[in-house]
């Protein structure tokens, strides 16, 4: 956020600070559960594949 003048809780105020929103439960549960569980708390996307190797 260089140049703006704006820190990361400027946005996290603006953008995600409602937890009644569907989407922002989803994120604050997997913080929790990266938490639990003593992951890094990096988000990683995963590729789903089928059996048969093709993703849906």
């Amino acid at each position: 956020m260089s140049g703006t003048g704006a820190i990361v809780l400027d946005f996290w105020r603006f953008a995600l600070s409602d937890l009644k929103m569907n989407n922002v439960r989803g994120y604050v549960v997997e913080f929790l559960v990266a938490r639990a569980v003593g992951t890094d708390l990096q988000r990683r996307r995963l590729r789903v594949r089928r059996p048969d190797g093709d993703q849906p």
